[in-house]
């Protein structure tokens, strides 16, 4: 991530985009903000700036943070100094009830809070603190008063917050996590290879590895050579081991072809402009999405047959009564 800070006149940019009428209501009306705030980013660019949508994303939310803080501490001049921008911001959000930003509405949605609290449970899972909290603070600070999902860790079988965050990621096209996601599933299979056919791993792994590197090379700042060459390494590893399975001719082209796609789009700029434009969500889109779903769920559900939660019948041996 780049720990560069913001300049005022980077950030005045940066708002000056997000604040446009046209913006606002994409932002209104879409839970998917990420193309809109790819837009942002290369507006940013066109002025000289260089930031991923990503970190326009993140330096928004914590302006809003801070337009909050100091508004509802009734604008004082101390305050302001701490909301150098509040004017600004004061133009886009005065109007506008505290709790309703797009970043809230994201906040509010079902899977969202499912996937988010499944992947705070996983990484507490790894400390598994003494104590529970009563109270919990969000990223910025704020208290939100009530208990996560994540507080629950102790009585949640582990393997199903797992099973709920990988579906998640999958289920919502997280990309940016694909490459953990391919991991923890490469290692599960090199233990137990008979959750899927060789067919249908060689099939999940190196679509999730493709769309990792289509996702690098569709951004400027990481369409080089540098950055997709470990994903292109553990593709050419694949490739190598085709030739020890039988019938393995068809993924070996495949996986061929796309290495030689991944190089036109690194090397010719315009190719990578008609391809994203024209190509790119005919084949790699809802179709190819739905496919690696398809393969994620027999994983999941492969895996929960292995290592079945027992219900309180077989851990008490059959000893269990009801009384009203």
């Amino acid at each position: 991530m780049d720990s560069r800070g913001w300049s005022k006149s980077e950030t005045r940019c940066l708002i000056s985009s997000w604040a446009e009428e046209s913006v606002q209501q994409k932002l209104g009306d879409s839970y998917h903000n990420r193309l809109i705030y790819e837009d942002i980013s290369r507006k940013l660019k066109e002025n000289g700036y260089s930031r991923t949508w990503l970190q326009c994303q993140r330096k928004i939310k914590h302006l809003k943070h801070l337009f909050r803080k100091a508004k509802d501490l009734k604008r004082s001049e101390v305050d302001r100094t701490s909301c150098p921008f509040y004017d600004e911001l004061e133009r886009v959000l005065g109007h506008r009830p505290p709790s309703c930003t797009e970043d809230d509405v994201l906040d509010s949605k079902p899977e969202g809070s499912l996937f988010n609290s499944t992947m705070t449970a996983i990484a507490d899972a790894a400390t598994l603190s003494n104590t529970t909290p009563v109270e919990t603070k969000d990223e910025d600070g704020d208290s939100d008063g009530f208990l996560p999902l994540s507080s629950f860790r102790l009585i949640v079988p582990p393997l199903q917050l797992v099973s709920a965050a990988l579906w998640e990621i999958v289920k919502q096209g997280a990309v940016m996590y694909y490459g953990l996601l391919e991991d923890f599933v490469t290692t599960v299979l090199e233990t137990v290879p008979e959750l899927l056919t060789y067919t249908e791993r060689v099939q999940l792994l190196m679509g999730l590895r493709a769309k990792v590197v289509l996702d690098l090379c569709r951004n400027d700042d990481f369409a080089s050579p540098q950055a997709i060459q470990p994903h292109l390494s553990r593709i050419n590893t694949y490739i190598t081991n085709q030739d020890k399975e039988p019938s393995s001719s068809e993924i070996k082209a495949s996986m061929t072809n796309f290495l030689k796609l991944v190089h036109t789009l690194v090397d010719d700029r315009c190719q990578r402009d008609i391809f994203y434009q024209k190509t790119f969500s005919t084949v790699f889109g809802p179709k190819y999405d739905s496919a690696l779903q398809a393969l994620m769920r027999k994983f999941l559900f492969n895996l929960q047959k292995l290592l079945p939660v027992p219900n309180l019948e077989q851990l008490t041996g059959g000893h269990v009564t009801c009384r009203q």
